[in-house]
C-alpha cells in the first residue's frame, strides 16, 4: 500500500482555492476529505481517523467559531490549522490565545509554507497520542480530571517566511 503522511479534513468553500489546496496536500502525499459543510464536517469527525483540519477561516460559510469551539470538545486530539488574512489577524490571534485553533498561516502563503507548516503541526502533535490541553499522552488516559486551563503550547504562531 501507499504510505499516507496523514489524514486532512479540508472544511473550505468550493472553487480554485479549495482545488489548489487539495492537490498541494495530496503531492505532499496526505489523504484530504473536502467538504463545505460545518455539520458534515463533524460528522466525518464522527466517523473517520483524521489528524489535522485546515480551515480557511476566509471561505467558510457559516458560524466558524462555533464550528471551531465544536471541533475541539468533541475531537481534542485533531490538530487544527487555520488559514486567515491579514485583517483576520486579530480573529486568529484570539482563536490562538483560546486554543481553537494551535496554528495559523496567512493569506498569501506559498505551497512550501502550507506543507511545511502541515507538516510541522503534525510532527509536533504526534499524530493524535497528543492531548493539547494535557501535552503529551503517549497512549495512556487518566481518570478525567476536572478540565485543566489549556497550557500554551512552546511555539509561536508561524509567520510566513517567504
Amino acid at each position: 500500500g501507499v504510505m499516507i503522511n496523514g489524514r486532512i479534513l479540508l472544511v473550505q468553500r468550493q472553487g480554485e482555492e479549495r482545488r489548489r489546496l487539495n492537490r498541494t496536500l495530496a503531492r505532499a502525499g496526505y489523504a484530504v476529505i473536502v467538504t463545505d459543510d460545518r455539520e458534515e464536517a463533524l460528522r466525518v469527525l464522527a466517523m473517520h481517523p483524521v489528524d489535522l483540519i485546515l480551515f480557511d477561516y476566509h471561505w467558510f460559510e457559516g458560524d466558524r467559531i462555533r464550528f471551531l469551539a465544536s471541533a475541539k470538545w468533541r475531537f481534542p486530539d485533531v490538530a487544527r490549522l487555520m488559514i486567515t488574512t491579514d485583517l483576520e489577524r486579530a480573529v486568529a490571534l484570539k482563536a490562538l490565545r483560546s486554543s481553537m485553533v494551535h496554528l495559523f498561516i496567512t493569506h498569501p502563503y506559498s505551497e512550501r509554507t502550507l506543507v511545511d507548516t502541515v507538516g510541522e503541526i503534525l510532527t509536533w502533535t504526534g499524530r493524535r497520542t497528543f492531548d493539547f490541553d494535557r501535552g503529551p499522552t503517549s497512549g495512556y488516559k487518566p481518570e478525567p480530571a476536572a478540565r485543566p486551563q489549556p497550557q500554551h503550547p512552546p511555539y509561536s504562531p508561524l509567520e510566513n517566511g517567504v
